[in-house]
């Protein structure tokens, strides 16, 4: 997990993350704060999904689940 907290324009922070291959890339500013949501970029989609936690939380723990989304192992 990474978090870029750079000056950047949030596109060019989202093209970085695109170029890194990074599977989810997760916006959390003001609006998901206020309004308990996260907005969400999968890898190679340029289409940003916005949805409640619980539902992220419970998206996340299908694809690992399911084996489609690769979790390293802690250090």
């Amino acid at each position: 997990m990474e978090l870029d907290d750079s000056n950047d324009k949030l596109g060019y922070r989202m093209r970085a993350s695109q170029m890194k291959k990074i599977p989810f890339t997760l916006v959390l500013g003001d609006h998901e704060r206020d309004d308990k949501t996260v907005t969400y970029r999968r890898f190679g989609v340029q289409e940003q999904i916005t949805v409640t936690v619980d539902e992220f939380l419970k998206l996340i723990t299908d694809e690992i689940k399911g084996k489609k989304l690769f979790v390293p192992k802690s250090k």
